[in-house]
């Protein structure tokens, strides 16, 4: 390693367009999952179609969306789509989130990403943070190329 490799950074706060491509990444993911768990509710309903307005349902969806990220960001800090845009979640101070801390981003993003609002705000804060990360006290950081990402 070099001197003037050493002083550089190597993850630096995460803007827009890598939060979006890596999202796009991992809604085909989701999608995929939420059509096995749609599947597997099969076996629940006897084979008969879930009605459009069951409640149930869409909570047994949204809860099968969130196991996937919460799983993945308290596992290694990064869902697939983040890995491959080399993004990762960590805590305020740098080190891996937790499990509560993971829950209460995932309910904080789901409003944050359907108003476009919450993630835009990334934009304009200083350290690049959307609403979904300021309230969960997280912030996603972009490695550079070749650089470790433990």
């Amino acid at each position: 390693m070099t001197a003037a490799s050493s002083t550089r950074p190597v993850a630096a706060p995460a803007g827009l367009w890598p939060r979006i491509a890596a999202g796009v990444y991992d809604l085909f993911l989701i999608a995929t999952v939420l059509f096995i768990g749609s599947f597997l509710s099969i076996a629940v309903t006897g084979g008969e179609a879930v009605s459009s307005g069951n409640w149930w349902y869409r909570l047994y969806l949204y809860g099968l969306a969130g196991l996937f990220n919460v799983w993945f960001w308290t596992h290694g800090g990064q869902t697939l789509g983040m890995r491959a845009w080399r993004l990762k979640l960590v805590d305020g101070t740098g080190r891996p989130v937790g499990t509560p801390q993971a829950i209460l981003r995932y309910l904080l993003a789901v409003p944050a990403w359907i108003s476009v609002i919450g993630l835009l705000w990334c934009v304009f804060h200083p350290q690049k943070r959307a609403l979904h990360d300021l309230g969960s006290r997280t912030l996603v950081v972009r490695f550079e190329k070749n650089a470790p990402q433990d």
